[in-house]
């Protein structure tokens, strides 16, 4: 499976060498995909090269797309790498002259690039060489497969004395609503909310002022048990995911969570369930090959291609392009 998502980032970075056209056409967008999949290739290629993959082409594509986006320490390390492989004659100048470029740049990266983990809320590298993995708790980073960036997923799993079936039982449950108690007490007036974070209320001669930072983080049990976990784990090394119980089970909004069935391939594969940190992202992830997506390049890829840009499988709701038609065919 790992091989497979190598392949496939590859595929990317191949395109954009051999087919420039392609990043002429498509513009920033696509050329943004193709750095972050050469950041994913560097993270998780094995010490023994797979057949077909060109690390000089992975290597040039990450410093050479690096410089462009002003991550100037990405790309100095991909240079750095370039220097110990044989390079194509046709890319010698262009190579020396960047480097020589770099001399002038800072040592760091754009701030726009950083991937903060969400679930230690720390910010890691741009390249990590030891794995695909956030170097504060080891939980490894969820791509979306269209074009390569981080999701906001975290993943949990249920007590193991809760079964499969009740666990989908208690997601599927509206979450409670939390009732004020007002039994003994007078009513008080609600605060009046500004857009800046600050929450004034006025209770007779009383006035105050407070700052509200994420009042959802406050009342949202999956948070304060995400951290509480975080703050019990040694090292990296030893990431395990999220514990939770049957309480913070039927407290989560059954939309914004995800799991990864794979038992179509193998029986002995268990379940695995993520949580959308950011419900405002639109995920979505193949029926299949279980990858996720953002909701809207999935879409679009799948009305061009008419399969899943990943495993080129037809889901069933969906249909062939004979459903949704091709680009083209809609144009037309």
């Amino acid at each position: 499976m790992r091989l497979s998502e190598i392949y496939q980032a590859y595929n990317m970075v191949n395109k954009y060498l051999e087919e420039n056209y392609s990043a002429m056409i498509q513009g920033a967008l696509f050329n943004e995909s193709i750095f972050n999949a050469s950041r994913f290739l560097v993270n998780n290629m094995p010490k023994k090269n797979p057949p077909g993959i060109s690390k000089v082409s992975v290597f040039y594509a990450l410093a050479s797309l690096g410089f462009k986006y002003e991550n100037y320490k990405t790309a100095r390390f991909g240079y750095e790498q370039l220097q110990n492989l044989k390079v194509p004659a046709a890319w010698i100048e262009e190579i020396e002259v960047d480097h020589i470029k770099l001399r002038a740049k800072p040592f760091s990266d754009k701030d726009d690039f950083s991937w903060i983990c969400n679930r230690c809320m720390n910010v890691n590298p741009l390249i990590n060489e030891g794995g695909d993995f956030c170097v504060h708790c080891g939980m490894p980073c969820m791509r979306n497969f269209g074009s390569f960036d981080t999701l906001p997923l975290v993943e949990f799993m249920p007590h193991k004395n809760i079964p499969e079936m009740q666990v989908l039982q208690l997601l599927r449950m509206d979450p409670p609503e939390n009732e004020q108690q007002t039994t003994n007490s007078a009513p008080r007036a609600a605060p009046k909310r500004n857009g800046d974070g600050w929450n004034e209320n006025n209770e007779g001669e009383e006035q105050t002022l407070t700052f509200q930072q994420n009042e959802g983080m406050e009342n949202d049990l999956f948070a304060q048990r995400m951290l509480e976990w975080v703050d019990s784990q040694v090292s990296p090394d030893r990431y395990k995911p999220v514990e939770v119980d049957e309480e913070i089970l039927r407290n989560m909004r059954f939309e914004e969570v995800y799991i990864i069935d794979m038992k179509h391939f193998s029986k002995a594969m268990p379940q695995r369930y993520f949580k959308n940190m950011s419900p405002e992202v639109a995920i979505t992830k193949c029926e299949h090959c279980n990858r996720f997506f953002i909701q809207d390049e999935y879409e679009f890829a799948y009305m061009d291609q008419g399969y899943c840009p990943f495993c080129k499988h037809v889901e069933k709701d969906k249909g062939a392009k004979a459903v949704y038609g091709s680009l083209a065919d809609m144009q037309q």
